[in-house]
């Protein structure tokens, strides 16, 4: 009888430890995918605010040159007005 109790302690133990290793490795995986998560959202944040300041400046540029030309037009016209 004694040896049925030391085997179901045994198993008991055996399966804890299996248990309490496949919830470690679940755990590691849940924060591995969410740090992964992170870094990539940060990332792709950071591309989107270097993207959309990159078109301000091409857009301030082209302004301005635009800017530049109705001006050089606009003192043609003035000085060659009929």
């Amino acid at each position: 009888m004694n040896i049925f109790k030391n085997h179901k302690f045994v198993s008991f133990f055996i399966i804890s430890i299996n248990v309490l290793f496949v919830a470690g490795l679940a755990f590691g995986e849940w924060e591995y995918i969410h740090s992964t998560r992170r870094q990539t959202v940060e990332a792709n944040k950071e591309s989107f605010v270097g993207a959309n300041t990159s078109l301000a400046s091409m857009t301030s540029n082209y302004l301005v040159g635009e800017s530049h030309l109705c001006r050089s037009w606009s003192n043609y016209l003035h000085n060659n007005s009929l």
